[in-house]
């Protein structure tokens, strides 16, 4: 990652580190059409996107019940990078692809911080390399 000056380098590199160290995948969606990435039919490694063929195994414990899947986008300021959900559109593509929140910094560079699912991934890396 090289910049110089440029008034983006630092949620830029926060957003890198989220892939780098976290393993993370890109929230963002270009397109309509499949992403040759991740194909519907598997569950990307990526803790932060899913395809629902193995949810269980992602952030579902972390969704209020309730909660409609896929769920509708959060409008309100407020539940914009905190409300849980299967939001989608994310790993480059609009369809069939889903990230947990409306917004998140593995989406937007404006975004506060990372989503509560992609903070709980990085505690977990943390706490396995710290041995805790």
């Amino acid at each position: 990652l090289t910049t110089a000056h440029h008034p983006d380098f630092q949620p830029v590199v926060v957003h890198e580190f989220g892939h780098s160290f976290g393993g993370l995948a890109d929230e963002y969606a270009y397109t309509e059409a499949p992403s040759p990435q991740y194909p519907y039919e598997v569950e990307p490694w990526e803790p932060n996107i899913t395809t629902l063929i193995d949810f269980d195994s992602k952030w579902k414990d972390m969704i209020p019940k309730g909660t409609a899947i896929p769920t509708p986008v959060a409008t309100e300021n407020a539940d914009l990078y905190t409300k849980v959900g299967v939001y989608e559109g994310a790993g480059y593509t609009q369809k069939g692809l889903y990230r947990p929140t409306t917004e998140c910094r593995m989406k937007i560079n404006e975004a506060p911080a990372f989503c509560p699912v992609c903070q709980r991934a990085l505690e977990r890396l943390i706490n396995f390399y710290t041995a805790k």
